[in-house]
């Protein structure tokens, strides 16, 4: 319905989906979870399209999916991991302090023109699609992830 896909553009619906529940008997949604496919299911691809672990990569809409940790464990040590739930990237922070996690706003990184080499969506674009005025939504997350790619970044 249009009040669900209202909430999905909403950092306090996400913040409310990572947070780890009070009550023990509530349903855990803040457990780990890869959406749609995992680091495994597509490594070849990212091992192609970025040969050089040595090179930074910026993660955008990490969740708290193993995504990350998986592409760290693989040697890209040089990952921002971004999203704009607060609980989330605070939980990440507390698990993972050896690893980059960052608030940001993908609609509106803050970040300057032409300095990230490497975007990795996982699965931001599909989470997008499901807002409410998707195709508004996403025609600015495209010109954002553009505005802040270096030329010939991937």
């Amino acid at each position: 319905n249009n009040e669900y896909l209202a909430l999905l553009g909403e950092a306090a619906y996400w913040d409310d989906r990572y947070r780890e529940p009070e009550d023990p008997n509530e349903d855990d949604m803040s457990s780990p979870f890869d959406w749609l496919f995992s680091y495994d299911d597509v490594k070849e691809i990212i091992r192609t399209l970025i040969p050089d672990k040595n090179n930074s990569a910026f993660l955008i809409g990490c969740g708290n999916a193993p995504f990350s940790i998986d592409m760290y464990n693989d040697g890209y040590h040089k990952i921002r991991n971004s999203d704009y739930s607060e609980v989330v990237i605070s939980q990440q922070k507390r698990k993972f302090p050896h690893m980059t996690w960052e608030l940001v706003d993908a609609m509106d990184s803050k970040f300057p023109s032409n300095s990230v080499q490497c975007i990795v969506d996982k699965s931001l674009i599909d989470t997008i699609l499901c807002y409410q005025h998707s195709l508004d939504k996403m025609k600015v997350y495209m010109y954002e992830m553009f505005r802040i790619m270096k030329p010939g970044g991937k």
